[in-house]
This record gives structure tokens, sequence and C-alpha cells, in this order.
């Protein structure tokens, strides 16, 4: 009730379908008495929280592993996690684990790093389209965004003079 005796409406979130079926309720219906349960979302804090555990999770494993191994362990989650026919792992492609907990291992491997060969894929939809780079050297990095065939997902990027050029093919 308002302050002058009047009755207001507050909108205090939705009805689920299963409600709705359950107890036949129809828009424009009025609930005189009802029992009304509240369920809330996961707040910034909970996930805070959930990141400060996981990170606490992944330091205690890598504690757990000598120093002498890590490399090695963290080439063999990378490979079993990218490798098609490997049939012991039936989840996602989730390679970013190895990267999670041994980053220094990852950082050393990538200053040693050297390729000359990389194929780009999209080009003809980027940034640079119609730019020839034929027998020209330049600048490349590297940055994560919006996957083009997956919005949902993000894909790495090859940039040239900070415009986007095409993403790796993971191949």
């Amino acid at each position: 009730m308002a302050s002058d005796g009047k009755e207001v409406n507050v909108p205090i979130g939705t009805i689920s379908m299963k409600s709705m079926k359950e107890y036949d309720i129809q828009p424009g219906m009025s609930i005189q008495q009802g029992k009304v349960e509240f369920h809330f979302g996961v707040s910034d804090g909970m996930v805070d929280a959930l990141k400060q555990q996981t990170r606490e999770y992944i330091e205690s494993i890598r504690e757990e592993i000598p120093e002498n191994q890590r490399l090695q362990m963290a080439a063999a989650i990378y490979d079993i996690s990218h490798t098609e026919s490997s049939r012991n792992y039936s989840g996602l492609k989730k390679a970013g684990v190895a990267f999670s907990v041994f980053p220094e291992e990852a950082i050393a491997q990538l200053e040693k790093l050297q390729f000359t060969e990389m194929r780009v894929i999209g080009t003809q939809f980027n940034d640079c389209a119609g730019r020839d780079f034929s027998g020209e050297k330049v600048a490349i990095a590297f940055r994560d965004d919006i996957n083009p065939r997956e919005p949902t997902k993000t894909a790495r990027w090859v940039t040239v003079e900070g415009k986007k050029l095409g993403i790796i093919d993971a191949r």
C-alpha cells in the first residue's frame, strides 16, 4: 500500500512456465493469496569467491607437480585437449587449463617459438581486405575477439597495424 492508502502493483519477478501450467495461470490474472518463493541469481560476490577458489585450486595442483615435470605435464594437458583422435577426453576442448596451471612454462615456450608458416582464414572479410601482402614483411599481433562463426565464443585473431587480418586456422 502507498502512503495515501492506494494499492500499488509492483512487479517482483517472473513465473516459471512450469508454475503457469501447474496452477493454470493466465496473463492478466491477479493472485490474492499465494506462496511466493524467491530464487536469486548468482551475485558478483559469489562469482568473485568462485574465481578465488579456482585460483587457489590451480595453485595447489601446480605445487603438487615437481618443477622438472611441469613442462611435460603442460604439454600433455594441451595435447590431450587438442587431439581429435583422443578417446580419453570426451568433453569440449579446453586447452586453456594448461596455460592456467602452468603460465610460466607457457611463456617460456612462447619466447622460443619460431615458425615460418601460418594459415590465416577469413581474410576476404576483414579490415585489411583487398590489401596484397605478397613479399611484404609486416609486424603482426595476436588478440582474442569474437569468433565470426560462433559469436558466443572467442577466436585468436591476427592483426596487422591494429587491424584484423583474420583468424588462425587451428589445423
